[in-house]
């Protein structure tokens, strides 16, 4: 298990979302992916598409408008009839 960060601070939708796609590609099951970003849409968007994928995420306001989003690779199944 490894893990990995994208600073993100500074790029608006869709890029955000569109970069931590990309790398997770890249990553093994139980990777983690950390991502810094300041741009509230994007944390919405990267935290839905984890939700529809199944990767488990934790999201922390770091600091005054700065969150960080932690990504887990493969950790859990998304299960639809939940």
């Amino acid at each position: 298990m490894a893990d990995y960060y994208l600073d993100l601070t500074g790029f608006v939708c869709p890029v955000p979302l569109i970069r931590t796609k990309e790398k997770i590609k890249e990553l093994a099951f139980g990777d983690i992916l950390s991502i810094k970003t300041e741009h509230p849409r994007a944390v919405r968007n990267i935290m839905d598409w984890a939700c529809h994928e199944g990767y488990s995420f934790d999201v922390d306001d770091e600091e005054n408008g700065v969150w960080r989003i932690t990504l887990r690779k493969g950790q859990e199944e998304y299960n639809e009839s939940q």
